[in-house]
């Protein structure tokens, strides 16, 4: 209608038809909460007041049926936005596809209900008075497992253990097959550098995986500059055992798989490129050492900028964007005990997706260990009750940081003053909450829930700080892979490629570097750094393996004293028929440079 001026609804009558419309619509809908519906690999909170629960009884009625859990489904803010949306003026909306209120929780996908367990009730109470499992660990068959170890071994020798001659055959193997691949009957060009390709041998991978390992050492920017002939920067070692195109040649062909058997099968998994060598090592570190007692779990981020389906981004790593890996870490050595590689749905872990990605994880790589008395330390994204209770039905004992919006996690009242903690118990397993410079919340099934001093100080008092006792515990034990992660930078031969899987090749030869170095220390009761183990693996590597190529040109060793010493002019014997008697010859080596001697008195 023309002239019709249009005025703002306000918002007393936006509320009066949000709520008509709640009104119609639970008319005709029946809406049922069930406590399946959530996917435990993501967090919720689950504290409601007392003002919540009447709502709810209002709108839901008062069945308390063990197939209606509403604390399980609420979204929560902080305490100001949880009265506001939570007022009996105006109801929380639920979006009824996915049973959960309308907000950040409902586009996120709900996990397969496990109906083979059966379902765990979680009555917190107060768990001052709480008793833990007790874990008794046999370590007698904990350690090293080859016998072959010695104290008078090699450090070449824990090196060949992980990088044998079959899975070495298998590369040599592939890589001469994929030169071939790559021509495909295309027509070489007469200055091609393929035309100076010759099939790999094992002693020669060897020779290659040599120098690479000594660039981790010896850092250069360009790989090319290590046989560069400059003086300043030379490296003759690199030139003495092999060219620089055949390395490029090498570097270019390394290949670990029959590409003509993927395409034939039609296999399209992700990590079929380097399947053999990923699936040779785990086996490999799992044959070489047993863990002890505490093991540990956590992500650790190799660098790939490139474009790739399943490249992660974890700001608090040191290279942020990458190639995820879960490693399982032996707490008391260090030692890689296993890995698993991130690669999206694909990722190749247990069925179970009852406890959602992270709980198929822990289980995945805890399978050889469960029910023999382990204790599992993992951060607040792995930890929750749901994964907890399995640990302990499976003699596994557990400590991990958690996140308050987990579910079946307790409601804690804010604590008031710093250094203050609470505890709350259930089904073995016992929740604190701690307050340091912010809360910190944690689930154990193996600590008291009592203080115990620390190392550190507090500034003001002087006097050292106490902590829970699980909190020093988690402390010490959940820094392992960071510290791998630190060791291996240090050694790191991985260099820019555009091939994802070569650089995780790479990558596997740093860990198995660095497992090769702890076995070593743990047999022989030495103690060198990392660098210096990987300096004289390389050095026998070589010597066993290399052998010295011909340098081109006149080598200085062969120079006649003629060339290389003082020169002077001598008379000759003239010859028949010449005027001259005294006849001289210039000499070869003076006349043709720029260099004169200086005339002396």
């Amino acid at each position: 209608m023309a002239g019709t001026r249009h005025r703002s609804l306000t918002f007393a009558e936006i509320d009066e038809l949000l709520c008509l419309e709640e009104d119609i619509g639970d008319q005709d809908s029946d809406i049922s909460i069930d406590d399946n519906d959530d996917d435990p690999d993501y967090v919720f909170d689950h504290q409601i007041e007392e003002e919540d629960e009447e709502l709810e009884a209002e709108y839901f009625g008062d069945d308390e049926s063990d197939d209606l859990d509403i604390t399980s489904t609420r979204l929560r803010g902080n305490d100001e936005a949880r009265r506001t949306r939570a007022s009996p003026s105006r109801p929380s909306f639920l979006c009824k596809r996915h049973k959960t209120p309308l907000g950040r929780g409902r586009e996120r996908v709900a996990a397969t209900p496990d109906t083979t367990r059966p379902a765990v009730r979680w009555d917190w109470i107060d768990g001052a008075d709480f008793e833990p499992q007790i874990f008794n660990f046999d370590e007698s068959n904990s350690g090293i497992q080859v016998q072959t170890f010695t104290a008078d071994s090699l450090e070449c020798e824990f090196y060949n253990f992980f990088w044998d001659d079959n899975i070495l055959e298998i590369i040599v193997t592939e890589t001469n097959r994929y030169v071939y691949f790559m021509r495909g009957g295309k027509v070489l060009g007469p200055h091609s550098r393929e035309h100076q390709w010759y099939d790999i041998t094992v002693p020669e991978m060897k020779v290659f995986l040599a120098l690479v390992m000594l660039m981790g050492i010896v850092k250069k920017n360009n790989y090319r500059d290590y046989w560069n002939t400059d003086p300043v920067i030379q490296t003759p070692v690199f030139s003495k055992v092999m060219s620089v195109n055949r390395f490029t040649n090498i570097l270019r062909a390394l290949h670990f798989s029959d590409n003509l058997e993927a395409y034939a099968n039609n296999i399209t998994e992700k990590m079929r490129k380097i399947r053999s060598v990923f699936d040779h090592l785990r086996s490999k570190f799992k044959e070489a050492f047993y863990p002890y007692k505490n093991l540990n779990i956590d992500e650790s981020l190799m660098l790939w900028r490139g474009n790739i389906g399943f490249r992660q981004y974890i700001p608090s790593k040191r290279h942020r964007f990458g190639l995820k890996l879960f490693v399982l870490c032996d707490c008391k050595t260090g030692f890689v005990q296993d890995i698993v590689l991130y690669t999206g749905a694909g990722t190749e872990v247990t069925d179970d997706k009852s406890l959602g990605l992270s709980g198929a994880v822990v289980m995945t790589l805890m399978e050889p260990y469960l029910d023999k008395n382990h204790v599992l330390f993992v951060d607040n994204w792995y930890t929750s009750p749901s994964l907890f209770e399995i640990l302990s039905s499976r003699q596994t004992g557990g400590c991990g940081t958690v996140t308050k919006r987990r579910k079946h996690m307790p409601y804690f009242p804010p604590l008031p003053n710093k250094g203050d903690c609470a505890y709350k118990k259930a089904n073995d397993t016992l929740a604190v909450m701690w307050k340091d410079k912010r809360e910190v919340r944690l689930l154990t099934n193996i600590h008291n829930p009592q203080m115990v001093l620390s190392h550190n100080t507090d500034r003001s008092t002087k006097q050292r700080v106490m902590k829970p006792e699980c909190v020093l515990d988690y402390n010490i034990n959940m820094r392992l892979v960071d510290k791998a992660d630190a060791m291996i930078s240090s050694i790191e031969c991985a260099r820019k490629t555009l091939k994802w899987y070569k650089k995780l090749f790479f990558h596997l030869i740093d860990v198995t570097m660095l497992n090769a170095h702890i076995l070593w220390k743990h047999t022989t009761n030495k103690n060198p750094t990392l660098q210096e183990y990987v300096i004289q693996v390389v050095r026998q590597l070589l010597e066993d393996n290399a052998v010295e190529r011909p340098m081109p040109g006149r080598h200085a060793a062969d120079n006649p004293v003629r060339l290389t010493g003082r020169h002077f002019p001598r008379t000759l014997q003239p010859r028949e028929n010449m005027k001259k008697k005294k006849v001289q010859k210039a000499c070869h080596v003076c006349s043709h440079t720029t260099r004169r001697q200086k005339k002396t008195e």
